[in-house]
């Protein structure tokens, strides 16, 4: 008798650490939200819709506000992991995962005015996600993201406007901007002060700078671009971490000749 009494107390602490305390159906839900927002996008670019494609846009920001007050509420509760896996898919919604800044670039006038609200509204959930989760960040941690996320809504509209020669050179120094700043600023979180909370900051900057790259993948598929300058820039930025002076000079001439072959 006592031994299946343990039996259920352990099932309905596991059962509680899975889908109360970490509550995988969160990462569900979003998945399928994205899944239909990209089917959604997909027959609003069949249709060359206007609407469709900015009605799109405008229902991935409003998940991502849900997601956001959602944080927001967990945390008043005192549910802080569930809160900070919903604060997670909020950030990884910020990187743009509908690819809104890449199809605003064939809108026109248009789509550089969505492209600007869409900078702003990133900066209004960044804000409002580190308020939601009590967190304090840096001018780094405030910065870097912002800088980031207005290269996402620029580039797509320069890209379309100058020769192959200059997008590659345009995209490598973004790339490399945006990697030597992530390495050379203080990104300092505060409040987030227990192993969990430093985690998932932790996933949240590798997460974004992935992301990130993806989008420029992206333009390089789009536009026909070598990505060597990319590559190479990435590579420069890492001598960063090397110790040895070798190292960084063997790392170096790798990177330029790469540059200059690809």
């Amino acid at each position: 008798m006592a031994g299946r009494m343990d039996d259920d107390v352990s099932w309905r602490r596991l059962y509680r650490r899975w889908f109360v305390e970490y509550n995988p159906l969160a990462l569900l839900s979003a998945t399928f939200i994205l899944g239909g927002i990209w089917l959604l996008s997909r027959e609003a670019a069949q249709h060359a819709s206007l609407a469709g494609h900015l009605g799109v846009a405008a229902l991935a920001e409003l998940y991502a506000l849900a997601l956001i007050g959602g944080a927001w509420f967990l945390v008043r509760i005192g549910m802080r992991r569930a809160a900070a896996m919903l604060g997670i898919l909020a950030a990884v919604y910020q990187a743009d995962l509908t690819m809104h800044v890449e199809t605003s670039a064939y809108l026109g006038w248009i789509g550089w005015l969505a492209s600007v609200v869409w900078v702003g509204l990133f900066a209004v959930k960044h804000v409002a996600l580190a308020a939601a989760l009590r967190l304090r960040l840096s001018r780094g941690a405030l910065f870097l993201p912002l800088a980031g996320a207005l290269g996402l809504a620029v580039l797509p509209h320069v890209l379309r406007e100058v020769g192959r020669g200059a997008a590659e050179t345009l995209v490598g120094l973004f790339v490399f901007a945006i990697g030597a700043a992530a390495l050379h600023l203080r990104r300092s979180v505060h409040g987030a002060t227990d192993v969990r909370a430093r985690r998932a900051v932790w996933v949240i900057w590798r997460v974004w700078g992935a992301l990130l790259f993806a989008h420029t993948l992206y333009w390089a598929y789009e536009h026909q671009l070598g990505t060597g300058v990319s590559v190479a820039a990435l590579a420069l930025v890492s001598t960063r971490l090397l110790r040895e002076e070798w190292s960084v000079w063997a790392t170096s001439a790798v990177a330029l000749i790469g540059a200059a072959a690809f």
